[in-house]
């Protein structure tokens, strides 16, 4: 019966999410679909996200302090662990590494935190470094005089485990049933996404004034399911990190297959997008590139893309009490990689967020070729 029930979930919800964008021609075919649930809808999904992660009215993990703090040889860097534990019997612990990386080595706390999630990231990039291989916690923190907090997938990068190869897929032989009496929840899933909680809960506890977060492919995915379940953080920017399943993507990771119904099914990336920018104050812009030759590229698909937002930002301009904000933009660039041109564009975000800017601002973004191709790209 439960499995019956399962299914009969998955494919409404999955289907009926997504059916707004297949024709680029009808952009508030989605808005519509979404518009017509009762207000409390949203908070419904979130929910079952939040159970398809955690289980059973679990909530959002609250630990704030990391099993160990440790000094690098780098001044300004700190290493946090995160123990997470066994995913199963005769598995190792699952430890999640995060660089703290001060603003001001030396010195006192920013006012601002960032957290910037490197993905599936092996090895530096050429600009980058052991500990920030995307060269990124500098640009961050000056920007935003924010400290920078560096998360990795497990089994990749500084989470690398030895004698496990780096392949999400190592998690499937402990999927499980969780306690949920509708959902199947698959609790691996808590291992990609439960630091990244538990460090915005670290730094909230620091005292600073604000918590933001970026990350790019994978880390772009983890800054887009984290965004949707955790109303704390009120600036999201996913780097690369997803695109509707109606795009037919065929490059995705393990924990991203659209058929991992457990958590897709009760809120599908669409969904995701609205969350990110449902309460008020909250802002979310998804960053592509035009010829992205890994993940989520625009060319031929800007009628797509501004259809699926036009869907999403409908549901925000209409919701009762008003919501925040989500938007899309896409920058002419060929290579996975925070670009110069991802950073312009990062920075112009920052700069309309901070000042409260009109929703109109994420219409004239320099850089973005999706909505603004008139405007000079200076980099």
């Amino acid at each position: 019966m439960h499995l019956f029930i399962y299914f009969y979930f998955f494919f409404f919800f999955f289907f009926q999410a997504e059916d707004g964008i297949r024709d680029a021609q009808e952009s508030r075919g989605l808005g519509d679909v979404y518009k017509r649930q009762p207000s409390d809808y949203w908070l419904s999904r979130r929910a079952s996200m939040i159970e398809a992660v955690w289980g059973y009215d679990a909530g959002l993990p609250p630990r704030a302090t990391p099993d160990t703090i440790t000094k690098t040889n780098v001044t300004g860097v700190s290493q946090l662990e995160w123990n997470l534990g066994s995913p199963g019997p005769n598995a190792p612990a699952i430890i999640s590494k995060v660089y703290e990386v001060r603003k001001a080595p030396g010195g006192g706390r920013a006012p601002r935190a960032f957290l910037l999630h490197h993905g599936h990231s092996l090895a530096p990039e050429p600009s980058g470094n052991w500990y920030d291989h995307y060269n990124m916690s500098g640009f961050l923190g000056d920007m935003a005089d924010a400290d920078v907090y560096i998360l990795s997938m497990p089994l990749y990068g500084c989470n690398a485990i030895a004698g496990i190869r780096s392949s999400h897929s190592w998690f499937q032989q402990f999927e499980r049933p969780g306690n949920s009496p509708i959902v199947n929840s698959s609790s691996t899933l808590r291992y990609f996404l439960e630091p990244v909680v538990l460090t915005a809960n670290y730094a909230f506890s620091l005292g600073y004034e604000s918590v933001s977060l970026t990350g790019k492919s994978g880390g772009g995915w983890t800054t887009t399911l984290v965004a949707a379940m955790d109303t704390r953080l009120h600036l999201t920017i996913p780097d690369a990190g997803s695109i509707p399943f109606e795009f037919n993507h065929t490059s995705w990771d393990y924990e991203q297959l659209p058929l991992r119904g457990e958590l897709y099914a009760r809120c599908d990336y669409t969904c995701m997008y609205i969350l990110a920018g449902l309460e008020p104050g909250r802002l979310s812009v998804q960053v592509l590139h035009e010829d992205d030759p890994c993940c989520f590229r625009g060319r031929g698909r800007h009628p797509q893309i501004l259809a699926y937002n036009d869907g999403v930002q409908g549901v925000l301009e209409t919701r009762s009490g008003g919501a925040g904000w989500f938007s899309t933009g896409v920058v002419d660039w060929n290579v996975h990689e925070y670009s110069p041109r991802d950073r312009k564009l990062i920075t112009e975000v920052w700069g309309a967020f901070v000042k409260n800017a009109p929703r109109s601002a994420y219409d004239a973004l320099p850089c973005d070729i999706l909505r603004a191709p008139h405007l000079h790209c200076s980099v």
